[in-house]
């Protein structure tokens, strides 16, 4: 069962991740956080895509 505080739980994640690599596009030094932010948000995204399907799901049924 998804909860909705898992759904805005990981919306905070994607924002932060995304907050991270604007920082991190500044700063030359943090390249390679930023390549690590780009890949967690890649991987937040498609668990929040999930989630949100399942949500659906369960609000059919």
């Amino acid at each position: 069962m998804v909860t909705q505080s898992q759904i805005v739980a990981l919306r905070r994640v994607i924002i932060e991740l995304t907050h991270a690599i604007v920082i991190a596009e500044r700063h030359p030094s943090l390249a390679e956080t930023k390549k690590i932010a780009e890949l967690a948000l890649e991987q937040a995204k498609r668990d929040y895509e999930a989630l949100a399907r399942d949500s659906d799901i369960e609000a059919d049924t």
